[in-house]
């Protein structure tokens, strides 16, 4: 995951969208002639880009999202088939209001990019939008805080039996260890949020959710006399979705995207200035 700041002058009319197919896989042909940002040993070579509007991954004030693909032919391949090396989607689901009444005329705000692909082609494309639209792309890397902050949005949403699930990174000085997971059963991880947060609205206080942390480390120490504040919130997992502090993702639930969606781009939003 990426956050982005607001695209200038980007257009969703058809020929230009053509244009930019062109001129993204021209640069990726340059870049590749140059051997910058190319892995070794890549096996494909980028030869086609193309830019497609995604309708319905939107609320009201949002603009439509929008997916790049770049494919390639693999070098040893026989047939002229080619494969999809990278998929990357700008969006902005639910941006709040305020945010989206912020916006210059002039820019498209889709502050949140979500790639899938070899690290090298995201550089190269993160490269070229932030030349192309002069906007400025950094990694979506969250606190432990805005975790634990999704946990409370996402613990109880969905009714199948999937726990929720909390990984804490252990100090290299602790020898044989490196990870603990802490795993909660969705009802009761949301039977404990409900007596912190009294309404069911998606708004509520920092101490609430500190609160709400406090209580399961509490359980935590009460069992195996370990103490979870002195380490490192690394990974959140629910029936919703798996998320990472490093900003990696994965969608658990078709029936949530555009839940999820909503408040990952309310993260990535409250990092970028409107």
């Amino acid at each position: 995951m990426y956050r982005v700041t607001p695209l200038y002058a980007f257009s969703y009319r058809k020929k230009h969208l053509r244009q930019y197919e062109r001129e993204l896989g021209a640069y990726f042909d340059a870049e590749s002639n140059k051997g910058v940002g190319v892995e070794h040993r890549v096996e494909e070579r980028v030869d086609n880009a193309t830019i497609t509007v995604i309708k319905g991954l939107k609320q009201e004030h949002d603009r439509h999202a929008i997916q790049i693909q770049l494919k390639a032919k693999p070098a040893r391949a026989d047939s002229d088939e080619k494969k999809v090396v990278l998929t990357a989607v700008l969006c902005s689901v639910n941006l709040l209001s305020e945010q989206a009444s912020r916006v210059h005329d002039q820019f498209v705000a889709l502050p949140l990019l979500l790639t899938k692909g070899p690290v090298a082609h995201c550089r190269l494309l993160t490269s070229w939008l932030q030349s192309q639209f002069d906007c400025r792309i950094n990694q979506l890397k969250l606190s432990a805080h805005s975790l634990v902050w999704v946990v409370a949005l996402w613990a109880g949403i969905v009714t199948k039996k999937v726990s929720v699930e909390l990984l804490y990174k252990v100090p290299a000085v602790v020898p044989g260890v490196r990870t603990i997971t802490l795993n909660i059963d969705p009802q009761d991880c949301q039977r404990l949020w409900n007596k912190i947060h009294k309404d069911d609205s998606d708004e509520f206080q920092a101490e609430e959710v500190l609160q709400f942390m406090k209580a399961l480390e509490k359980h935590f120490h009460r069992h195996f006399r370990i103490h979870l504040r002195c380490l490192q919130l690394s990974r959140i997992g629910t029936g919703v979705a798996m998320l990472a502090s490093s900003g990696k993702l994965k969608i658990m639930s078709a029936d949530h995207v555009i839940t999820t969606l909503s408040h990952l781009t309310e993260l990535a939003a409250e990092m970028v200035i409107y």
